[in-house]
């Protein structure tokens, strides 16, 4: 039988935005969520969730994004706003918000996509909805539905945070001893970015945040200047994980993906 690797492209973080997840994975647990916290190590936004892949299907597939991610300009995100799947009502995993604002991130999923079909790997089910995972709630704990709406509209009020992801990443996930651990296979850098939205000729970098409803909902002042910081971090294997579960290894690549 060949030999096959768990695997799933993946954006990394800045610390800001690590930063943003820790307060408010702490800000919930003092609140008396009872959740599954996604561990610092394990902090990334997922691009496309694989599954078990042959190795001969991993380096053919490593070939095609080595080609396609270096005609990919880098751009800008923005993080602003608190969610939960399956919705605020019914909350069993809670997420950060991605806006694409400038439609960049939706072309680097297809480059991702195309890469993917290439080598023969079929289409992921379902739309791609991009979210940094903050946690899951345990099976044996719910939250009153106008408690968990409160908290999302009080975390809207956190102001957006922006950064310009220049690299993919390929990564391998297993378990083994300690828990989850996470090896990046190939990174992948993007081309310099274009300096341009995609329907003018404004500068990515200058163009002002247009915030949205929850960005002020229960903020006392409005928020400050959003940070902006350029991505320098990279994905390092999970040694001291607590995980329990194999099923953990891509967090916010299994299930999320499959259940945005």
């Amino acid at each position: 039988m060949s030999e096959t690797w768990r695997m799933f492209a993946a954006i990394d973080l800045t610390e800001a935005i690590r930063d943003r997840i820790l307060r408010t994975q702490q800000a919930l647990d003092e609140a008396g969520w009872s959740c599954r916290w996604v561990p610092e190590s394990r902090m990334h936004m997922t691009v496309r969730f694989y599954g078990d892949l042959e190795v001969s299907t991993v380096e053919q597939l490593q070939d095609e994004l080595r080609t396609r991610m270096a005609n990919q300009p880098a751009f800008e995100l923005r993080v602003s706003r608190v969610g939960a799947f399956p919705g605020p009502n019914r909350p069993r995993t809670l997420w950060l918000g991605i806006d694409d604002r400038f439609e960049q991130l939706g072309k680097l999923r297809q480059a991702v996509d195309d890469a993917s079909a290439a080598v023969g790997i079929d289409p992921e089910p379902g739309p791609y909805r991009p979210h940094l995972t903050v946690g899951r709630l345990m099976h044996d704990f719910h939250v009153d539905e106008d408690e968990a709406v409160e908290a999302f509209q009080e975390f809207g009020a956190y102001e957006p945070l922006f950064w310009v992801p220049d690299h993919l990443n390929l990564v391998k996930s297993k378990f083994g001893r300690g828990g989850v651990q996470y090896t990046v296979v190939e990174s992948f850098p993007l081309a310099e970015p274009d300096g341009t939205v995609s329907d003018g000729d404004e500068d990515v970098y200058a163009r002002p945040a247009l915030p949205t409803l929850l960005d002020y909902l229960d903020a006392s002042d409005p928020p400050e200047e959003p940070v902006r910081e350029r991505h320098e971090f990279r994905i390092e294997p999970d040694e001291e994980s607590e995980s329990t579960s194999s099923d953990d290894d891509a967090d916010d690549a299994d299930e999320d993906t499959r259940s945005a």
